[in-house]
């Protein structure tokens, strides 16, 4: 059967040649679990492994116990109304993810104990912010909310990551709201 280099399912079997930005990646989540927010962008032509190595990125957020979001922007979003409701609609859908498997782990966990087997989880409960008729406007609000229950959770850092960020271009403004949402959220220790 031959190998679709555009598919990551199965994950690619090596991961090589990406030491420099694996270790830059490091070197920034780093910083940023220690409070100052970093930003990285990964461009290139389509088919030279940017979707794997963000993958890889994500392993080692994960590794470092923070929340990995992805989101896959989408012809749709055309706006930054839409824009905001489809990061805060990624970031729901992944904490619902974490909390669904948390809840299945307490479960078990709660099994383990009647046979004297003692853990310490986490345990996350989170809620889905009221999103008003301009989101756009209220972003950095509703994830200054997520940030703060996630904070409360342990939570070192939320790492959200954007493919086919491409077509942030063709938002009028996207990348100036992004860059403004975020150093917003950083002045909030966010």
């Amino acid at each position: 059967m031959p190998i679709n280099p555009f598919r990551l399912t199965p994950p690619p079997a090596f991961f090589v040649g990406r030491e420099a930005e694996k270790n830059e990646f490091k070197r920034l989540l780093e910083l940023t679990i220690g409070g100052n927010q970093r930003n990285m962008a990964v461009i290139g032509d389509r088919g030279i492994g940017k979707s794997a190595l963000l993958e890889e990125f994500a392993v080692m957020a994960r590794e470092k116990n923070c929340v990995v979001v992805r989101l896959s922007l989408h012809e749709g979003v055309k706006s930054l109304g839409y824009l905001s409701l489809a990061i805060l609609d990624a970031m729901q859908t992944q904490l619902r993810l974490i909390s669904f498997k948390e809840s299945a782990k307490s479960k078990v966990l709660g099994f383990l104990r009647g046979v004297d087997v003692k853990y310490q989880g986490l345990e996350l409960s989170l809620k889905r912010p009221d999103l008003p008729s301009t989101p756009e406007l209220s972003l950095q609000q509703d994830l200054q909310g997520l940030w703060t229950q996630l904070n409360e959770a342990g939570v070192p850092a939320l790492i959200l990551e954007i493919d086919e960020a491409e077509r942030l271009e063709q938002i009028e403004g996207a990348l100036s709201f992004l860059r403004n949402t975020f150093q917003e959220l950083q002045a909030k220790d966010c």
